[in-house]
Order: structure tokens, then C-alpha cells, then sequence
């Protein structure tokens, strides 16, 4: 009997196994404004499908945040068909909502057929903005009106009451759905009236245009309760348990209009832009060198690219960074390096990039100007180079950095950088190299492409010979077959470079 028990319990837990499931759970059903939800959708079968985030917001009302998903693969067995793979797969996500709600039911394909998940009612508890004239919150804007990409000072204050003693907090910040958020930080606590004020800064940059709302900032309180079973005692009041209250600020609504005349940046920004030669042998670098800063976001800025025939072009990724001023103003940068190689002149043409200035209200045009690049010794060429026409009756803002004299016996460290992220190069040595990295003086075996250009590139400096293997390689992949590589030279170069033990 016991192995009767046994086996029938298998089967049952195996032969569940195969029917689809799917189940909603959420992490409260009953929450304060400034709360978040979240919201786990399971899947079982063969093959899960679940839908896309712009479908659960566009059926949710609401945007979706934290979202995640995993899967666990299993198996089935059974005496007919013999072993299955099964999948369970999780999405969870979170939200916010203002007011209560049904969490729809969410279409998920489970085994080619749709299944729907079971729709959930969330309520809002009462909780206010003031706790019985003992604390409060609120946030409020420098503006309630702003173009897009414009700044907007938002600073929550809690309010406690001078003789109201509190023994935590905890804040929730206020929900900046479409928007930027740079944190500025808590300042120093100060007294109004009865009340002890604390702030929080924040700088907001509206991302789309539209009427948006900055949602409510919950905050829990915890203040000391003495113990009931202590009262009576002359101790009790060494014995305190904390009383949790939370309480929610008000909210507030933006208006976000777009950028006039399709500028890409709202700010104050300047640009200094210098090419180090404009006259070099064939196939040397040319590095091109662009930063932009000021006043603003720059997150949104579209990468500057370049596309030129016949033309090779190395570009990093671009570097940007904000920072938080004294007078609480947001200061980016925007760095960018490229480089070219060429066998004949080219040219790299000029571009454009327009800006709101929130100082004169009018568009200003950041310049990378045109330069015309002269190769010595390379094979002559016709090109012609499409430009964009400057705008009229528009300010540039326009530094140009002094050209720096051409040097020799040595290379940049960013060309070469640059330079090996190449697919042609990275491409020989994967091929050429990779296989025969088996000398036993090294530990380790480069078998990646980013390895061996990390050995390369940490230790440039140590052999002046990598700039001519590099240089080498470049004509081999423009395809000069008169250039013969020394495999040896370069398999001992990245050998001496290995550590020695």
C-alpha cells in the first residue's frame, strides 16, 4: 500500500505537469497614495508568451516600473510519450496608482492559445496630507508650466511638530512618471512656527510633452509609545514600542510644452571642438574631439555620428555627465572622440545641433565645423561632401582649439583604442592568434577579442612597434595585398606582454 501511495502521488504531481496555469498575484490589495503595487504575473506550459510592457500599460492606465522576468525549465515524464520540457516563467512589474482600481486581465499564450489572467480590485486607504496637526507633507514646483528638457525645482517638506518626538523615517519619494530626476539632496532641518521643516530637493525634466502629473510622496512615521504592560511601572518608560503612521503629500500637475522649432536641447551650452592635424600621411589618424557643457540635461542628445566613403571612422562611446551646482542648477558635459583613417583627402563635414537657450528664448546652433583633411602620399580621390547649410541670423557658439603639430615615433592611446575595436583587426587576431596562445610561460589564454586588446592597449608604451603592426593591419583590410604581416613579431609581442612568473 505504501508503494501504491507513493506511485499514485508521483503521477498525479507528473501529470499536472502538463496543463497550462496561470495565476496573478499582487503584493497588496489595499494601499495609501504614493504606494506602489506589484504585480506578478505566473505562466506554466511548454511555451510562455507574455505581452509586451506597452501593452500591460496601455491596458493598466498606468506607466510600469521594475520590471523583471524569469524562467525555470523543467521536465515531464511519462510511460507513453517519454520526457518534455516544461517552462515556469514570472513577470512582475510595479506601479503607482491615485486612486483605486481593477488590475485588468492580461492576454498570455501559453501553448499557442491565449489565456487570460484573473482581473484584481485595488483600494486606497484614507491617509491624508496632515496627521492630526502633528505632521505633515508637502511638495511643491518652481513652475507648473515648462517646455520639455526644461528644469523644474521640486523640494518636499515634512512638517513635525516641535514636541512630537519621532523615533524613524521612512520616505517614499514622489512619483516622477515622464520625467528626469536629478536628487539634490536633503537639506539642513529649519524651524516655522510650531513645526520642525524637512527638505528634500529635486531637479525634474519633463521628458514628453503633455499634461503630467507628479504623483504623492508617502511617508511612514514611527513615534514611541510606551508599553502597556510597563505603565504602571517606574521602568516603563526605558520599555518603548514604536506606533507607525503614514501619511501622504499632495500631488501636483505639470505642463509640459514641446520645444519649439525641433531644437534638440533645453539650456545654456557651449561647444569647443579641435582636430589634432589636418594634414597626414596615408592611413595615419586623424582625431576629431568634441565636448559640449553647460547649464541643462544632455541625456537626450542623439549621438554625433560620422559615415564617410572611403573612410575609416572610430568613434568611443560618448561620455556624459551632470552634476548637482552650489545654486542647484544641473552642469552636464558631452565628450566624444573619433578618429579617421584614409588613403586619400577627405572631408569631415559640418554639423549642426540646435538649443533652446533659456537665457536669450531663442535657438542657438552648436557648430562642429567642416574640415577639409589633406593625406600626403595616398592615392588621389574625387569626393563629394553634402553639407548642411548654416542657419541664418543665428548665434554660434563655437570654440576651436589650436591644431597641434604632427608628431611621429609614437601614437595616441585613444586612436589605438579606437583603432581595435575595428572588426577587421579584431577579426586577424581572433583568427590568427587565438589558436597558438598556448606558450607555457603564460597563465592565462587570451580567447577573447577584448582580451587581447586589453593586453595591447594597457601596454602600448612598452613597444613602439604595435603603431606599425596596427598601421599594417589597417591597409591589409583596405585590402593592400602588398603588406605582409609578421605573425612571429606580433604572437612575441603579446607573449612579452604576458606576466612572467
Amino acid at each position: 500500500m505504501k508503494n501504491l501511495g507513493k506511485i499514485l502521488f508521483i503521477s498525479l504531481v507528473l501529470t499536472s505537469f502538463g496543463f497550462a496555469t496561470l495565476t496573478t498575484n499582487v503584493s497588496q490589495r489595499s494601499i495609501a497614495k504614493g504606494e506602489a503595487v506589484e504585480v506578478t504575473l505566473e505562466a506554466q506550459g511548454t511555451k510562455v508568451e507574455f505581452p509586451t510592457n506597452e501593452a500591460i500599460e496601455k491596458a493598466l492606465g498606468y506607466t510600469i516600473e521594475n520590471v523583471g522576468v524569469s524562467t525555470q525549465t523543467f521536465f515531464k515524464f511519462s510511460s507513453n510519450s517519454g520526457s518534455s520540457k516544461e517552462v515556469k516563467k514570472s513577470m512582475s512589474f510595479s506601479f503607482y496608482p491615485n486612486q483605486k482600481l481593477k488590475i485588468p486581465a492580461f492576454e498570455v499564450k501559453i501553448d499557442d492559445k491565449i489565456h487570460k489572467s484573473d482581473p484584481i480590485d485595488i483600494t486606497l486607504t484614507d491617509t491624508s496630507n496632515v496627521l492630526d496637526g502633528l505632521f505633515k507633507a508637502e511638495i511643491s514646483a518652481s513652475k507648473d508650466e515648462a517646455m520639455v528638457g526644461e528644469p523644474i525645482d521640486v523640494t518636499l517638506k515634512f512638517y513635525r511638530r516641535i514636541d512630537q518626538k519621532v523615533m524613524k523615517l521612512q520616505y517614499n519619494k514622489p512619483v516622477f512618471n515622464n520625467f528626469e530626476v536629478k536628487e539634490k539632496g536633503e537639506l539642513q532641518p529649519t524651524q516655522e512656527g510650531n513645526y520642525i521643516v524637512q527638505h528634500i530637493e529635486y531637479t525634474i525634466y519633463p521628458k514628453k510633452e503633455g499634461n503630467l502629473t507628479i504623483e504623492p510622496a508617502l511617508i511612514h512615521i514611527a513615534t514611541p509609545q510606551t508599553s502597556r504592560n510597563n505603565v504602571n511601572d517606574i521602568f516603563g518608560a526605558m520599555f518603548m514600542e514604536s506606533k507607525w503612521n503614514k501619511i501622504h503629500s499632495n500631488s501636483l500637475a505639470i505642463t509640459a510644452k514641446p520645444i519649439p522649432q525641433d531644437a534638440a536641447l533645453v539650456g545654456k551650452f557651449d561647444i569647443v571642438v579641435s582636430v589634432d592635424n589636418q594634414e597626414v600621411e596615408a592611413n595615419k589618424p586623424i582625431k576629431l574631439k568634441v565636448e559640449i557643457s553647460g547649464e541643462g540635461s544632455l541625456d537626450g542628445l542623439e549621438e554625433i555620428e560620422y559615415k564617410l566613403d572611403g573612410v575609416t571612422c572610430f568613434s568611443d562611446d560618448a561620455d556624459i555627465d551632470s552634476n548637482v551646482q552650489n545654486d542647484g542648477t544641473i552642469f552636464s558635459t558631452y565628450k566624444k572622440s573619433f578618429v579617421f583613417l584614409s588613403e586619400s583627402d577627405f572631408v569631415i563635414p559640418k554639423q549642426e545641433i540646435k538649443f533652446y537657450n533659456t537665457s536669450t528664448q531663442k535657438i542657438d546652433t552648436l557648430v562642429i565645423p567642416e574640415y577639409r583633411i589633406k593625406v600626403k602620399g595616398g592615392k588621389p580621390k574625387t569626393q563629394s561632401v553634402v553639407t548642411v547649410n548654416p542657419s541664418t541670423n543665428q548665434p554660434v557658439v563655437f570654440k576651436a582649439a589650436p591644431l597641434a603639430k604632427e608628431t611621429h615615433g609614437s601614437i595616441d592611446k585613444a586612436w589605438l583604442l579606437l583603432a581595435f575595436l575595428g572588426g577587421g583587426v579584431v577579426s586577424f587576431l581572433l583568427v590568427v592568434l587565438v589558436p597558438k596562445l598556448k606558450n607555457p610561460k603564460t597563465n592565462k589564454r587570451l580567447s577573447r577579442n577584448d582580451e587581447i586588446f586589453k593586453t595591447l592597449y594597457a601596454n602600448m608604451d612598452k613597444d613602439p612597434r604595435i603603431e606599425q603592426i596596427v598601421r599594417d593591419l589597417h591597409a591589409q583590410k583596405r585590402g593592400d595585398k602588398s603588406v605582409v604581416i609578421d605573425k612571429k613579431l606580433i604572437q612575441e609581442i603579446l607573449n612579452n606582454l604576458q606576466p612572467k612568473r
